[in-house]
């Protein structure tokens, strides 16, 4: 189904501020009923990346203090303006400085996106140039701490480099990732051709979907009091909660983290539908979706492109599912949406793209 919502475009491409800005002043915009709700949602865009804008400089004010007197030096660039992303980026000198600054961040509750086994720091020393930490509330708040550059290598040599991904699964001393390099490459073929599993860089970080478009995302999916709704990587439980909140219906949320699950159960057991939900720790790339009408989730690009195709062929006709990002779905993907939407809800926004199985 072709692309009509004009605002999807700009928010893959990080300019929604100046598209929404656009058509709101275009007075041409404003002649029939349709053009009039589509500047009307423009309007309200404007005000949200505005909004996001003010919630992100608020944090970068609290980060920079907290760095600074922890006695780590970082740059920053001055105020950005209206922005779509909950995303702070800082410039430090090197690894040890970007270590020590992720050290004191998580003292006030961020977490790390990378995690690697301890003889992995010396490659990962070498080779990366970010390290990344979010927060989780009412919306994530990542910051991204930077140095060195964009790395500048051509394709042989990124075949040899080690990544995350390397450094998270890998367990091997400091001293002999040097030789790890030369295999790599081996690894990366038998992947290719399905001889061994690939490298799990995980199903992504958690990134909790805003509460203010947890209910747009289900209204968009169709949900009713009959379905029986699946979240893949449901994280804190924040979907399926409030899909047995809103519809009354029974949802399973699965997850694999060990403290998201318990953070799950509680939140369902907190907002009293503990009955209707159920918490499941496991892989959702493996779970039986034979009974799921409505399908959610919100992970990572790569993940969500292997597991479209999969899901629709075994969700039963009929079943909805429903994504929802800020970067464009790969080119390649089969089959593509049947509707895609931009999202606009108070400080935040998505793009949310529904397929139905047939």
């Amino acid at each position: 189904m072709p692309v009509t919502d004009p605002l999807i475009d700009a928010i893959h491409q990080g300019r929604l501020y100046d598209a929404a800005r656009a058509i709101a002043g275009d007075p041409a915009s404003a002649v029939a009923e349709r053009e009039r709700a589509e500047r009307e949602r423009a309007e309200r865009a404007v005000d949200v990346c505005e909004q996001i804008g003010r919630v992100c400089e608020e944090w970068r004010s609290e980060v920079l203090e907290r760095l600074r007197a922890g006695g780590c030096e970082v740059a920053s660039d001055e105020i950005a303006g209206p922005r779509q992303r909950h995303t702070i980026e800082l410039a430090v000198a090197d690894f040890d400085t970007a270590r020590r600054a992720a050290s004191l961040l998580q003292r006030d509750g961020f977490e790390p996106w990378q995690s690697w086994s301890r003889g992995a720091e010396r490659s990962a020393s070498r080779f990366a140039r970010e390290l990344v930490l979010g927060t989780t509330s009412d919306a994530t708040m990542v910051v991204r701490l930077r140095w060195g550059g964009p790395p500048t290598r051509s394709r042989m040599q990124r075949v040899f480099t080690p990544t995350a991904g390397d450094w998270r699964m890998v367990d091997l001393p400091g001293a002999l990732w040097p030789a790890y390099s030369l295999v790599r490459p081996g690894r990366l073929v038998l992947e290719r051709l399905g001889l061994r599993p690939r490298h799990d860089d995980s199903l992504g970080p958690f990134l909790s979907t805003p509460d203010q478009l947890v209910r747009p995302l289900l209204e968009f999916g169709g949900i009713g009091p009959d379905d029986r709704v699946l979240d893949i990587g449901c994280g804190d439980g924040r979907i399926v909660v409030a899909a047995a909140e809103h519809s009354g219906c029974r949802t399973i949320g699965i997850e694999r983290s060990d403290d998201l699950v318990e953070r799950a159960r509680r939140r369902a057991v907190d907002h009293g539908v503990a009955d209707l939900v159920d918490i499941v720790q496991g892989d959702g790339r493996t779970i039986d979706v034979d009974e799921a009408t409505l399908v959610v989730m919100f992970l990572s690009i790569g993940v969500v492109a292997e597991l479209v195709p999969s899901l629709l062929g075994r969700l039963r006709p009929g079943a909805r599912l429903v994504i929802h990002e800020q970067s464009p779905l790969p080119s390649s993907m089969q089959p593509p949406p049947d509707e895609s939407v931009a999202l606009i809800g108070d400080g935040a926004v998505t793009v949310a793209h529904r397929w139905t199985a047939r």
